[in-house]
């Protein structure tokens, strides 16, 4: 079954209807005001985090995914390169087969946990602190 935790925004509404017109009402849950421990026991008991954002500023939810020891799938956008560099795995955003095929396969990456592990350090409070802290700086 597939959980989308989302806002109650138009394109979550969207999804919602699409899901309805799609019959999949059955296998697929919308969450909505998910509090932070919820949302970690979400992330710990997931197959894998999907993310399929286009426009994305910084892209906290894989780096709370990869916390969790859950492998991340995300769009191959340049923002994500940038924050996950080797620890996600990519997929052309336009191209619903990619996003099939990573879904199935991603277990079978062997090394694909530890990858994501890796980076989660990157982005513990003092790290996230400091680089915050540096982009304050350099907007000024």
């Amino acid at each position: 079954n597939l959980i989308i935790v989302c806002g109650r925004t138009d394109y979550a509404m969207s999804l919602q209807q699409m899901v309805v017109d799609l019959e999949l009402k059955d296998k697929v849950t919308f969450l909505h005001e998910v509090s932070f421990n919820e949302l970690k026991i979400l992330y710990s008991k997931a197959y894998a985090l999907v993310y399929p954002s286009i426009d994305e500023g910084f892209g906290i939810p894989p780096i709370e995914a990869m916390a969790s020891n859950t492998p991340v799938i995300v769009s191959d956008i340049p923002v994500f390169h940038e924050v996950l560099t080797n620890g996600a795995l990519y997929v052309n955003p336009d191209d619903e087969k990619s996003w099939q095929s990573a879904i199935k396969n991603i277990e079978q990456l062997p090394d694909a946990i530890s990858r994501f592990n890796n980076y989660v350090a990157r982005y513990d409070f003092d790290n996230m602190k400091q680089m915050v802290g540096n982009w304050l700086a350099e907007s000024k």
